[in-house]
């Protein structure tokens, strides 16, 4: 099934100052079922042992929804096993649980992080809240205990955004004199309606990156916690198709042409021969730039209609290779993988159309070794951008 709504997952870090392993602990997932779960978890203080605390209880909280354990159930089972801190009687982590099915329907699980905040038509939108009581072992007692812990459940509409933070965030300048108790609910609300306002289709990670670069600024860039924010962004979906690898029979190459008129959003044409098909069957002129060129990737090229014409397996590895290690260091290039990583990293729904006729070329034996043929490479790249990135992924074989 192919979505009508997008769900753009993404949030910003920056770790306390001094630190260099954040306690704060964000998961994403995307079931095959194309459900979407997010956890925040903030460890109790910072550095090792909290990020421990904090990766149990955010894989705790993945694993078990993904299994379709209810979010009530799994925030019971988290706060049964979280071990509690004995002098303060509170738990070693706190989380925010998101909970996206693909009808939209959306359940939150907050328990002690701050309120999430849900935007809807550039106001705040506020689902009723069930409060949750739970029984757990407290200096070798059972006794009741009274908790933070809420469950609300709504459906989602087109360009909602539900932002959601550890304390890092709301305690940010704290001391100040225009901030005596950090930065708060009420203030924060407003700088997102006003981020929004002045942008409506700010990215969830846009919005991410400026909640927590206000709050290190709050904090003098000297951040006295961990400064964490997700966002979660329902769009209508951004799409790419991409063109690579001639069809088996040659009578086609005019229907390849027709798609590629046809469809409505970006176009990357991988492939040489794949560029003469349709440049000729369009009467397009493809233009090479040279200057593109690296030692390991070809040149890229121009032609009408498509935001980029390039190389085919030698650039589709080296997409792959860098999607495999990307992280928050990666610094985009400007040869034809990292133009096509760009473009595919603004996209939510990637469309391949993969031609299976073989190329000769690809199956001689002096080649590097490790380089894949077409259908390999396409199926590892379709399988990074859809575990690590989230994106809905496509392929049709022609």
């Amino acid at each position: 099934m192919i979505s009508k709504m997008f769900v753009d997952v993404d949030y910003s870090q920056v770790c306390k100052d001094s630190c260099r392993i954040p306690g704060d602990v964000f998961f994403s997932e995307k079931t095959k079922e194309k459900r979407t779960i997010i956890t925040l978890s903030d460890g109790l203080g910072s550095g090792v042992k909290a990020d421990v605390l904090a990766t149990l209880t955010a894989t705790m909280a993945t694993k078990f929804i993904s299994r379709n354990i209810h979010p009530k159930r799994t925030a019971e089972i988290i706060m049964k096993t979280l071990p509690i801190d004995k002098e303060m009687g509170i738990s070693y982590a706190t989380f925010t649980i998101v909970d996206i099915e693909q009808n939209g329907l959306v359940r939150l699980i907050e328990y002690d992080n701050p309120s999430c905040i849900i935007i809807r038509n550039n106001q705040i939108f506020t689902p009723e809240k069930e409060e949750i009581f739970f029984t757990r072992n407290q200096k070798n007692q059972e006794i009741k205990t009274k908790a933070s812990l809420f469950f609300s459940q709504y459906n989602a509409e087109p360009d909602d955004r539900i932002v959601f933070f550890s304390d890092g965030v709301s305690h940010a300048g704290m001391g100040q004199s225009d901030f005596a108790f950090g930065w708060k609910e009420e203030k924060i609300k407003e700088y997102v309606i006003n981020q929004i306002q002045e942008n409506s289709e700010i990215s969830a990670k846009s919005l991410s990156e400026k909640i927590v670069n206000k709050a290190h600024e709050l904090d003098n860039k000297i951040a006295k916690d961990d400064i964490s924010c997700g966002v979660v962004y329902f769009r209508k979906p951004r799409d790419t198709m991409i063109f690579t690898g001639p069809p088996i029979d040659p009578e086609t190459d005019e229907d390849l042409a027709a798609l590629f008129i046809s469809f409505s959003g970006q176009k990357i044409i991988s492939g040489g021969t794949t560029a003469n098909i349709i440049s000729k069957n369009l009467n397009l002129e493809v233009k090479p730039n040279f200057l593109s060129a690296t030692k390991k990737i070809p040149p890229y090229s121009t032609m009408q209609g498509a935001d980029l014409v390039c190389e085919g397996i030698l650039t589709l590895s080296a997409v792959a290779d860098i999607l495999e290690k990307y992280d928050f260091s990666y610094k985009p290039t400007s040869d034809a993988a990292g133009k096509m990583i760009e473009i595919l990293l603004n996209s939510d729904r990637i469309f391949w159309t993969v031609g299976t006729k073989i190329n000769e070329a690809h199956q001689n034996p002096s080649m590097p070794v490790g380089l894949e043929i077409r259908r390999n490479i396409v199926k590892r790249i379709s399988d990074l951008l859809e575990r690590k990135f989230l994106k809905e992924i496509h392929i049709q074989y022609i």
